[in-house]
């Protein structure tokens, strides 16, 4: 993953992943434009986009120093959106 720092947790459990690796054009996108965003009290970021490709939303969380923590498609974003709005 260029231009991230890529925490520990990411690269020993999530780069593995297959489901995860095709994830891996859409993360800087992500991060740059995201269609919402939620700060963590823990310092996390969560970053959503819409993916027309992949028909879903996808989620990339990062550290607060904006290192790579985690990132996979959340099937629930449209539901949580719907429940919150």
């Amino acid at each position: 993953m260029e231009g991230f720092e890529i925490t520990p947790y990411f690269r020993d459990r999530a780069s593995g992943d297959p489901a995860r690796a095709r994830l891996a054009s859409y993360i800087a996108e992500m991060v740059n434009s995201f269609e919402y965003m939620e700060a963590r009290e823990d310092g996390r970021v969560k970053h959503w986009l819409y993916v027309p490709e992949l028909r879903r939303h996808l989620l990339v969380i990062t550290t607060a120093d904006g290192a790579l923590f985690n990132a996979f498609d959340d099937s629930n974003f449209t539901r949580k959106q719907r429940r919150q709005g």
